[in-house]
């Protein structure tokens, strides 16, 4: 409940604190002129095989730049990690715990969304229109699942690290938030599928009142 900035003065007396605030920071998508760069496209794809590939190669380019930044950010989080355990808050602790874990789990996710939108590009799915002839297929949208597609060995070594160190906050921060997030990154997998989805073109027409 202190002054913003008192707060920000006494976060930034660890440097623990305040790397992981950096990391958190950078990767706002909500913090212009990152944002856009820190968000891959996972919904609503376009149907239509050429507008696809356009946005393929635009997201494939920034989740391999993602993937980049995340590998950096493991590297400067692990410079401060023998402060994590002097840290006196359990909460900066359970926060490091958490962020530490998604930096390296991200990396595998991106090299996973990588390779498969590669794929569905050069090989779409067959469009079969699972929603029925009143909701034609007309766009795609991802799903998280369990199944891979990029088994070398170091992707395997980064979601094998990762998978620990969820497991590691799951038992160091019973019944927290941060507990919560890492269960729920354990449950979705690393992998990714687009299927077939039924956008109403009514929405686009739709106009929010003026508040």
């Amino acid at each position: 409940l202190a002054a913003r900035g008192d707060y920000a003065a006494e976060r930034d007396k660890f440097p623990m604190r305040a790397t992981l605030w950096k990391v958190i920071t950078d990767l706002n998508p909500y913090l212009p002129p990152r944002g856009s760069m820190v968000q891959v496209r996972f919904w609503d794809w376009p149907i239509d095989p050429a507008a696809f590939a356009r946005e393929a190669e635009i997201n494939i380019k920034k989740a391999q730049a993602l993937e980049g930044y995340f590998a950096s950010a493991q590297r400067e989080l692990e410079k401060v990690r023998p402060q994590r355990d002097r840290d006196p808050s359990l909460r900066w602790r359970a926060n490091f715990d958490t962020t530490y874990a998604q930096t390296i789990a991200y990396q595998a996710r991106l090299r996973e969304y990588v390779a498969y939108i590669s794929a569905f590009t050069s090989n779409p799915r067959a469009i079969t229109n699972v929603h029925g002839p009143a909701r034609p297929t007309n766009a795609w949208d991802g799903a998280y699942i369990v199944r891979t597609l990029v088994n070398d060995p170091e992707t395997k070594a980064l979601r094998e690290r990762a998978t620990e160190l969820y497991r590691q906050t799951l038992k160091a921060h019973v019944g927290t938030p941060w507990a919560a997030r890492a269960k729920f990154e354990l449950a979705r997998g690393f992998g990714i599928e687009l299927r077939e989805d039924y956008e109403d073109p009514r929405r686009a027409t739709v106009r929010v009142p003026e508040q």
